[in-house]
């Protein structure tokens, strides 16, 4: 008799959560595109109709390795409450991602791009009005991922929190800042965060909209290139002559992952970072070169990147200089940065 008493009562508490009517399976298609390295024609940053490429892809002589983590954070809101659901942030195979032309509204239709594609059931409120999604990708973990002014124990629990995500370069991620990828909060479609599922609304009562969405997006570096180029002018290279060249003050910490042109810092100078050589004591370097890096991009109190560039010459520093204005307030993406060095019995250094 007992046991059939307990049989009874799972049977009822069974159909009380099946009958439950404030929350409600959705069914989310999503797909993230990246560029696809060694592309066979050059990339420009924005293309004959006005649609931005995906911004970084320096194009033909330059290959991305496939990332290999995805963090994907899916926004629910409706009238009264806004959740946070952690989709997906662990490593994925390399076999998941599928090599395709892009089509869609956010880029050139037919650029080579890789597609990851994941099908997610999720247990939201019944009641939806607005549903957007941030994403990222690395080919290695992005360390120290947490809230800016938070414990990094804290799980993000508002769209905010999921903002204001940052992460540490460990050794890893300064050799690879090329293969991270985000989806920028400061890009816009139509007036509206281009991560905005659309069809989103559903209202049980009425049976009004959708049970299955999708989304379809492309991902933009978060780390800016940097081409350097020197030269010695011809009437100075018997007594001059380039024996390091080497890029300091690179930023390292708490780099904003969805915010990636929001990195900033209180004074004039960032007084820890790390530095990259560019070039080191070689005949083949010594008169003229070019050499690139990846580097977070980061402005100081004046609204200047003090990201500098150390010359020396002949074994003697001769220069150390800074960029001027990094980044285009009215755009979401990082910058590229080229620079010019010309080196006569003055060194003299352009940056556009």
């Amino acid at each position: 008799m007992k046991r059939n008493l307990i049989f009874i009562l799972f049977v009822i508490l069974l159909s009380a959560c099946d009958t439950r009517t404030d929350v409600a399976p959705l069914t989310f298609n999503f797909c993230m595109s990246l560029p696809m390295g060694n592309s066979s024609s050059p990339v420009s940053c924005i293309a004959a109709n006005n649609r931005n490429r995906v911004m970084g892809d320096p194009g033909t002589y330059e290959s991305f390795r496939k990332p290999r983590y995805a963090y994907i954070y899916f926004i629910n809101k409706n009238a009264t409450t806004t959740s946070v659901t952690v989709l997906q942030r662990d490593q994925i195979q390399e076999s998941d991602w599928v090599a395709t032309a892009y089509n869609g509204q956010y880029q050139l239709n037919g650029d080579s791009v890789y597609n990851y594609k994941k099908t997610f059931v999720i247990i939201l409120s019944a009641k939806r009005t607005e549903g957007r999604v941030y994403a990222a990708m690395s080919y290695y973990p992005l360390s120290g991922l947490h809230v800016k002014g938070k414990d990094a124990s804290y799980e993000p629990q508002t769209e905010e929190d999921v903002m204001n995500l940052v992460f540490n370069l460990d050794t890893d991620l300064k050799s690879s800042l090329q293969d991270i990828y985000s989806s920028p909060l400061a890009y816009q479609y139509n007036g509206e965060y281009y991560g905005t599922i659309q069809n989103f609304a559903y209202d049980p009562s009425t049976g009004e909209g959708e049970k299955v969405v999708s989304l379809n997006i492309p991902l933009y570096h978060i780390a800016s290139k940097v081409d350097v180029m020197w030269n010695v002018q011809e009437a100075s290279q018997e007594q001059t002559r380039v024996t390091n060249m080497k890029a300091t003050h690179l930023y390292d910490t708490d780099c904003y992952l969805f915010r990636p042109t929001d990195n900033s810092i209180d004074a004039a100078t960032y007084s820890s970072g790390y530095q990259v050589e560019l070039t080191s004591d070689n005949i083949g370097t010594q008169w003229e070169g070019r050499s690139y890096f990846y580097a977070i991009p980061y402005t100081n109190n004046a609204g200047k990147c003090p990201l500098q560039l150390e010359v020396q010459a002949n074994g003697n520093t001769t220069g150390s200089f800074k960029t001027t204005v990094l980044n285009d307030p009215s755009s979401p993406f990082v910058p590229w940065l080229r620079g010019r060095i010309n080196i006569t019995s003055n060194v003299e250094t352009l940056y556009n």
